[in-house]
């Protein structure tokens, strides 16, 4: 992780008090056309949950990336942009971990399991899996 994001993340907004936490199970997964990839029974804006300004709009940059790089038919753009999406999905995880270690956070990759995306029929026609 970036020097500046771990020095950011200790600059943190109001969090939820323990017993709101504990309850939480924070979902972290895009959604066509969302505005923010978190989700509770709905979507969830990250200053609503305690987040800093950096982590949001990193989530608000990565919901746009899926947006642009992954269609509901075929799936991703190229396998490049999966793997990318995947290993960034993977660090804001952490970092999510990192802010707000109160809340349980759980990373659900269906767009990346997706079988019939571009980057599985593309890796599956130069002889991979």
């Amino acid at each position: 992780m970036p020097r500046e994001q771990a020095q950011m993340m200790g600059r943190r907004r109001a969090r939820p008090t323990e017993a709101q936490s504990a309850s939480l199970q924070v979902r972290l997964f895009p959604d066509y056309m969302a505005l923010w990839p978190l989700w509770l029974d709905d979507m969830r804006d990250p200053n609503s949950l305690g987040m800093s300004q950096p982590l949001a709009v990193a989530l608000k940059d990565w919901q746009k990336f899926f947006d642009q790089h992954f269609h509901h038919d075929g799936g991703w753009d190229t396998p490049h942009s999966a793997t990318w999406f995947d290993n960034f999905g993977y660090r804001l995880l952490h970092w999510i971990q990192a802010e707000l270690p109160e809340l349980h956070v759980k990373y659900d990759r269906w767009a990346n399991e997706a079988p019939e995306s571009r980057a599985n029929r593309e890796a599956r026609r130069r002889g991979g899996r």
